[in-house]
């Protein structure tokens, strides 16, 4: 993935304390709705809806594994700008955000995601202080080019 241009790194500078919003409704977002946007930003994709608000736990584990979407991407070993960071408490999927490198200094690295009260900018360290266990880094098979 590319560098980011200011645009880009205003765009998503901007969404961060944006409400959280269990149905997705701008401008508030789920944490798949975050995603598809930053996707969005980042390299124009389009990534499918996703009505996360009335799954259940299991449901949404089972969706974030199976879905049409995700065979789309592949698992890398370690966190990769704009890739997929799938979270969970436990050992399964149930919370997406997506990785980001701002700039040159480890405080400029973390996880862009949608999560009561809002869009936050995290680092892994604090992600897991919070009780998010990183589960897997997926990264798009074939990006799209825009």
């Amino acid at each position: 993935m590319s560098p980011l241009d200011p645009g880009q790194l205003a765009a998503l500078q901007a969404l961060v304390g944006a409400p959280y919003d269990a149905r997705d409704r701008r401008p508030g977002f789920h944490c798949w709705g975050l995603f598809r946007e930053v996707q969005k930003i980042l390299t124009g994709a389009d990534l499918p809806e996703f009505d996360i608000a009335e799954m259940s736990v299991r449901a949404r584990a089972r969706a974030f594994t199976t879905a049409p979407e995700r065979r789309r991407w592949q698992r890398i070993a370690a966190p990769r700008h704009g890739c997929a960071v799938l979270l969970g408490r436990r050992d399964v999927p149930i919370h997406i955000g997506c990785y980001l490198e701002l700039g040159p200094l480890p405080c400029d690295r973390g996880v862009i995601h949608a999560a009561r009260p809002a869009v936050s900018f995290d680092s892994l360290a604090h992600l897991e202080f919070a009780g998010w266990r990183m589960i897997a880094c997926l990264e798009r098979a074939c990006p799209e080019r825009t």
